[in-house]
């Protein structure tokens, strides 16, 4: 038997685990578990395509709400295709994980077929809308997050660092994709503050996932066995610290004395964000950033005085 920790799960342990093709009553079910498989909960992470428009105050423009409208939408998609490629190709380690052994593939609520069979219908869309409007940009970058994406699912997820690397990047390119879909374009502190923000929440949610998946975390997600979480709690502090400094470099650059002093205010509830991150993620939560952004009170009561205190400074200026 292969000892957790070497890359391969043994195949006694994932063979008692595989589920019975779904009977008539499940394939009934088809639709509200296809749903269900593209994760909406999750799509709150592409908001992250409005902050270019939203720092540079451009958001309700004529010519830009309805261009991040279609980013928004179109980078909903891709994830949403993303997600049901990966359970498919995860089902048989999925169903050894405390939460990801729920899922529809996973738990044989939905089939593999009709799973890539969705992926392809909204990778297309994904990629065809933005064409479709004639912003080869904003198509550029989704296939890039799409290509990505299949690399990372077929090979990448597998190399230590590497792919914690890939994932933060997969965070990166949601306000790229807004700055280049909304024509707004993105200072080197926005990217640098997103970047290091990115790196943050991976770190965290591989410490999560060693936590709660305990001894048996490298059978779930072999790449665990190469991670401390000492040393991913030294990389969440670390891409933290990087993501205030350069928040407070954005907010030196302001031009007049309002946005300027706002700004800076501003870095104190985000400092006080990451902070509660960093607990709650010691406790054993992050694995999903968005389930604990739609959950925990203190973090969204921060989130709340960051963005009033932003917004007086990027609409008062």
């Amino acid at each position: 038997m292969t000892a957790p920790g070497t890359g391969a799960a043994p195949a006694a342990q994932i063979g008692r685990l595989n589920l019975a093709p779904a009977d008539r009553r499940t394939r009934l079910a088809q639709p509200a578990a296809l749903l269900a498989a593209t994760r909406p909960r999750q799509w709150t992470k592409s908001l992250l395509v409005l902050a270019a428009p939203v720092a540079g105050g451009a958001l309700l423009r004529p010519a830009v709400l309805p261009a991040a409208a279609l980013a928004l939408l179109a980078f909903t998609l891709a994830a949403a295709a993303v997600y049901l490629v990966n359970d498919v190709g995860d089902r048989t380690r999925d169903r050894l994980h405390p939460v990801k052994r729920h899922r529809p593939v996973a738990s044989g609520q939905l089939s593999p077929a009709t799973a890539l069979a969705a992926a392809a219908v909204l990778a297309a869309l994904a990629v065809g809308a933005p064409l479709g409007a004639m912003r080869p940009g904003l198509g550029g970058v989704i296939t890039v997050y799409l290509l990505l994406s299949l690399l990372y699912g077929r090979w990448l997820k597998n190399t230590p660092w590497v792919e914690l690397a890939v994932v933060a990047t997969g965070f990166v390119l949601r306000p790229l994709a807004g700055a280049i879909g909304t024509g707004v374009p993105p200072s080197g502190w926005f990217l640098l503050v997103c970047g290091c923000g990115s790196l943050t929440v991976a770190f965290g949610k591989r410490a999560a996932e060693l936590r709660q998946c305990g001894p048996q975390a490298a059978l779930a997600r072999p790449v665990l066995a190469s991670y401390r979480v000492s040393a991913l709690r030294t990389g969440r502090r670390a891409a933290s610290a990087g993501a205030v400094v350069a928040y407070l470099g954005w907010a030196a650059t302001r031009t007049t004395p309002l946005e300027r002093w706002t700004a800076l205010l501003s870095t104190l509830p985000l400092t006080a964000a990451f902070l509660r991150y960093a607990v709650c993620n010691d406790r054993g939560l992050g694995e999903a950033p968005e389930e604990l952004a739609l959950t925990d009170r203190t973090l969204q009561l921060l989130g709340v005085c960051w963005l009033v205190t932003f917004l007086v400074g990027v609409c008062g200026g």
